[in-house]
């Protein structure tokens, strides 16, 4: 991969920062998509920590992710722009020994961090949670989700269920709908905590199976193994692990077997517009991830404007504020492209983001 012209394809207006400390083993790459004209004049977006097959494979994924933050902040309504930051391991991280050097690792990468001097603020993404960032905390003031964003991120997801099948079924109850949550983690396990409460049939898969196995018990689920996803029946499929999920090799699969795609993995689609598509005409209603999973980064940026104190204070008011404009982005989407024959969803979507953009761009030229 050539990584100019990939940026230039993804609309970079910032740029790629590498860094490394081989004294603690850090390697990392933080990526600003867009600042926006906006009063904190910041790219917020959280950190990755994962083993990479090789840089290429990083650089690509924090491109697509970059890109990602700023059409999910755009949609959010909140006044930041995207970014994204990615921690290549070379092996997970176990035992104890693992875990004092993921915390060297961190505050190295926070001290990176705040050489950006604000340009990036950084959040929680796979492999890192709320603890993380308060080690990060110690080596700069650029971080939030030290407050947990996973429940909100899952309460944005549930509502935008419910607003797809009111568009499907004529109905927003979930009672009964079977529901395969792919990815059991932080995310899933609440999303998967809101639905058993409604009363939805829950299949459960993930790579970690004692994890799969618990979550099952806990709420008398279906437990599906990984290579068995896409062979099982279900209303409605809830991508929140990795992204790409929507593939040439899965799509197939997905629209055999579901009605619903909504989750909230980020960056789903392998091609954007060839797999949107390709749901579309296959009559699979794909709710776009970057809107339905906007809703932790909504509270992390509560938690920017207003501080930690606030969020807790103010937890029903960030929920309302979650269901509000997720629930209202999902309608728009939705109305418009029931009089689109060709647009996907994703497409209406994007193209939302970045007419805000682009408003944003030339007021602030006038």
């Amino acid at each position: 991969m050539d990584i100019f012209p990939e940026m230039a394809q993804r609309g970079f207006e910032g740029g790629l920062h590498y860094y490394t400390n081989s004294q603690v083993g850090l390697r990392c790459i933080i990526a600003i998509h867009h600042t926006r004209p906006s009063r904190y004049g910041s790219a917020l977006g959280g950190v990755r920590m994962c083993v990479y097959r090789s840089q290429q494979e990083a650089e690509y994924d924090v491109l697509r992710l970059a890109r990602g933050m700023t059409l999910k902040n755009l949609v959010a309504g909140i006044d930041v722009g995207g970014g994204k930051a990615v921690i290549l391991l070379n092996q997970p991280l176990k035992g104890a020994e693992g875990a004092r050097k993921k915390e060297r690792i961190l505050r190295a990468f926070g001290e990176n961090v705040e050489r950006l001097h604000g340009e990036y603020i950084t959040a929680p993404d796979a492999g890192t949670n709320s603890s993380d960032m308060k080690i990060i905390g110690e080596t700069t003031g650029f971080v939030v989700g030290l407050v947990d964003p996973s429940p909100r991120t899952a309460t944005g997801v549930y509502t935008a269920m419910k607003v797809g099948a009111e568009h499907l079924w004529r109905t927003d109850s979930l009672k009964g709908k079977r529901v395969l949550i792919q990815g059991a983690g932080k995310t899933g396990k609440i999303l998967a905590a809101l639905l058993a409460e409604e009363e939805a049939q829950l299949i459960i898969s993930d790579v970690d199976i004692p994890e799969m196995d618990a979550v099952c018990k806990r709420y008398d689920a279906l437990h599906c193994l990984p290579e068995d996803v896409f062979n099982m029946d279900a209303d409605i499929f809830a991508p929140c692990a990795l992204g790409g999920i929507v593939n040439d090799n899965t799509i197939h699969h997905i629209i055999a077997h579901f009605a619903m795609v909504c989750g909230s993995a980020n960056n789903q689609l392998g091609i954007s517009k060839t797999h949107g598509r390709q749901l579309k005409e296959g009559g699979v209603l794909y709710l776009p991830d970057f809107v339905v999973n906007s809703g932790g980064v909504i509270a992390s940026y509560c938690e920017l404007t207003h501080g930690v104190d606030w969020i807790y204070e103010h937890a029903d008011d960030i929920d309302a504020r979650v269901q509000s404009q997720v629930a209202g982005q999902v309608m728009t989407i939705l109305r418009k492209s029931s009089g689109e024959k060709f647009l996907a969803t994703s497409e209406i979507a994007e193209k939302i983001a970045l007419e805000i953009l682009s408003y944003e761009e030339n007021g602030a030229h006038e």
